[in-house]
């Protein structure tokens, strides 16, 4: 039942939770047997995909992004912009008529404004992709950790094995056993039982 893996650093991340969630899984689809419906109506594939909504998403990805995206601003968008002031300077000296020289001026103080925006722009857009990557990684880290930790590979102590012999127990009745027969078969699987445990896989 468990959800295929895939290759990204967020799906890397997911699949330290996924053999918990699985074994979780196999005791739903017990309690689904027994009683014709899964815990609170939430199937062992809902639950597997509403816990990797994530799945494929890259942290790599973005913080690669974020540094090409600077990088880019201060290489070559910044050269561009103080390349571009320099040239609108340059119409003062060869259209020096008050009103020309007065129109440069509005366009050189234009152009400044549109360029600081826009740097300042592109700017705020990397810092918020990586901040984007540190949320999302901190965010499906803990959800992982959270179910490593909370989950357990047992149920009240007993294992799979365990709890899907005696739900087939209960379901058919000990196949028409005498009372200590039942008795004998619950002390074989059942630690606790009195005299049981000694067969326990």
């Amino acid at each position: 039942m468990q959800a295929a893996q895939g290759g990204s650093d967020v799906d890397r991340i997911l699949a330290q939770g996924l053999d918990k969630l699985d074994t979780l899984g196999q005791f739903m689809s017990l309690y689904q047997d027994w009683t014709g419906k899964y815990p609170n109506e939430t199937s062992p594939s809902t639950l597997i995909d509403s816990y990797q909504q994530q799945q494929g998403m890259s942290v790599e990805a973005l913080r690669t992004y974020a540094t090409a995206l600077g990088n880019e601003l201060t290489a070559t968008l910044n050269d561009l912009a103080v390349d571009q002031q320099s040239q609108v300077t340059q119409l003062d000296s060869v259209w020096n008529e008050s009103t020309g020289s007065s129109a440069a001026a509005q366009a050189q103080s234009q152009l400044g404004v549109g360029l600081s925006a826009d740097t300042e722009s592109l700017s705020l857009t990397a810092n918020t992709v990586t901040v984007a990557a540190d949320t999302l990684e901190r965010m499906v880290s803990q959800k992982a950790s959270a179910i490593e930790q909370s989950l357990s590979d047992n149920v009240a102590g007993l294992s799979f094995q365990q709890v899907s012999q005696l739900v087939e127990y209960a379901k058919n009745g000990f196949g028409g056993s005498t009372s200590e027969e039942a008795a004998a078969k619950l002390r074989a699987i059942l630690p606790e039982y009195p005299g049981g445990g000694s067969d326990v896989a």
